[in-house]
This record gives structure tokens, C-alpha cells and sequence, in this order.
């Protein structure tokens, strides 16, 4: 029993390894990725279809949770080319209230433009958002870590109990 017990845990060790590996080499991807799915939701924010109702919900909770607006900044909801569902409303001189640091209805009104930070969040979530990654995947790390070198030393000792009993 002890030594299917061990070939078990050779394998879960193997397996997380094997994940700490592909998350190490694709750790720069998860960038490119927060910028495809911050420019998506940027085209699709305000829009009337479900899906683009869940980008927006979406957008509008990643802007509060960290206090930024738009990818890069506020400026981009005054594009078409950027935000052309918030455009197409005549909403182009508008952020989302979500935007605003006292988060109110219409408070982003007219605030587009304004690099006022006391009003509205200046910064956008690109860069935010990308700290937030780094820094968790740091940890995660430290704690798959943490967890292989404790199912080593059990499948050592379980190899001990293995052999003393054999």
C-alpha cells in the first residue's frame, strides 16, 4: 500500500513541476493576453448584446477594483476607433462612472479629457493589472514550491516506512 501511495505522489509531484514549468515559460503570454482582453472589452464597452454587457461588467469592475480607467487612460473613451460601442452613444466627451474616484451616476460626464485624478482615475489598468499578475505569480509560485518540497520529504519518509517494512 505504501508503495502505491508513493508512486502516486511521484506523479502529483510531476504534474505540479510540469505546471511551475509552463507557467514559468509562459509567463510573459500572460501580458500579451490582459492586453487582448483589455482591448476587447474596451471595443465592446457599452455595447447592447449579452456578450458585450459581460465586457462591460467586467471592465467596470477591473476600473474600480483598481482605481484606473481605460487601458492606458481615461483618454481612450474619446476614440472610435478604441471604444466604438461607448462612441456610437454620443457618450465620446463621457467615461464610465466606474472611472470615477467617488464612484457616482454621471460623474464621469464630460470627463473624457479631464486629467483632473482627483475627479476621475487617471492611469490606466494595462499597467495596473499587469503588476497584479506579476506579483501573484511570484507568490504562487513560492507556495507550489512550498507544497513540492513538502510531498518530497513525505515520499521520502513513506519510501523509509516502505523498505523497513518489507
Amino acid at each position: 500500500m505504501l508503495l502505491v501511495y508513493s508512486i502516486l505522489l511521484i506523479i502529483v509531484i510531476l504534474i505540479q513541476l510540469g505546471g511551475g514549468v509552463v507557467a514559468f515559460l509562459f509567463r510573459n503570454d500572460a501580458v500579451e493576453y490582459l492586453n487582448t482582453g483589455l482591448k476587447d472589452s474596451l471595443a465592446a464597452y457599452g455595447g447592447n448584446t449579452t456578450d458585450e454587457a459581460l465586457y462591460t461588467e467586467a471592465l467596470d469592475t477591473v476600473q474600480k477594483e483598481f482605481s484606473c480607467c481605460g487601458m492606458n487612460n481615461n483618454t481612450e473613451y474619446s476614440y472610435s476607433s478604441i471604444t466604438p460601442q461607448w462612441y456610437s452613444k454620443g457618450r465620446n466627451n463621457d467615461v464610465p462612472d466606474s472611472c470615477c474616484v467617488t464612484v457616482t451616476v454621471d460623474c464621469g460626464k464630460g470627463k473624457a479629457t479631464t486629467n483632473t485624478s482627483d475627479v476621475i482615475h487617471t492611469h490606466g489598468c494595462l499597467t495596473k493589472l499587469e503588476d497584479f499578475v506579476k506579483d501573484n505569480l511570484f507568490i504562487i509560485g513560492i507556495v507550489t514550491l512550498t507544497f513540492v518540497f513538502i510531498e518530497i520529504l513525505n515520499l521520502i519518509f513513506s519510501c523509509i516506512l516502505y523498505y523497513r517494512h518489507k
